[in-house]
């Protein structure tokens, strides 16, 4: 078939340049049936974009801890506190003993030198299992992670801020709502989720 010998007709081709408003083209061969294909104009498109854009988010709506997970989590997170800093105190313990360094300044520290202490140790605790992992021992144990409120991975900034957070008074009483969500969740703009079962 030579191209030559063929007539290609047009009808409705009164296209703008701004837009594709449910136009249609028909293509007509020589001793062949036209056939037509509609366009979706672009704003078609994008309204169907953004509908599945809107149902995606409605699909993968974050499914946060409750408040009972919430309070588990606080006191085996206590208790694993705890812990950890008894183990820590081991360790000076076997670091002064081999490179002969006194740590009996920490018995003369006093209560405000303790609680400075207190507060630096926590803040390692944190950083160190929330910023590296996105749990805790307590959030490992009941099935729970840390993201952020698009449900990402959170930073080391958003971290820091949770774990600041937690200094703030009555703040550990902030996630026992209806929502389960803490004062140290909303500033830093992390969530508790449930951490989704593989299949």
């Amino acid at each position: 078939m030579k191209i030559s010998d063929e007539k290609i007709y047009f009808d409705k081709t009164s296209i703008n340049s701004n837009s594709f408003n449910s136009q249609e083209i028909v293509f007509g061969l020589t001793n062949a049936k036209p056939f037509t294909k509609k366009f979706a104009s672009s704003n078609d498109n994008m309204y169907k974009y953004q509908s599945n854009n809107i149902e995606n988010i409605a699909n993968t709506e974050l499914k946060t801890a409750s408040a009972g997970k919430r309070f588990l989590n606080y006191i085996l997170d206590l208790i694993s506190f705890y812990i950890f800093s008894y183990l820590f105190g081991i360790y000076l313990g076997i670091c002064s003993a081999i490179f002969g360094f006194d740590i009996l300044w920490l018995n003369n520290m006093g209560f405000a030198g303790n609680y400075l202490f207190g507060f630096i140790l926590l803040i390692v605790f944190y950083m160190f299992f929330e910023g590296f992992f996105a749990v805790t021992p307590g959030k490992l144990i009941t099935g729970t992670k840390i993201v952020t409120e698009s449900g990402k991975r959170p930073t080391f900034l958003n971290i820091l801020n949770r774990t600041l957070c937690r200094f703030i008074p009555f703040e550990a009483f902030s996630f026992l709502s209806d929502s389960a969500i803490g004062w140290h969740d909303t500033i830093s703009k992390t969530r508790v989720v449930k951490k989704e079962k593989r299949k």
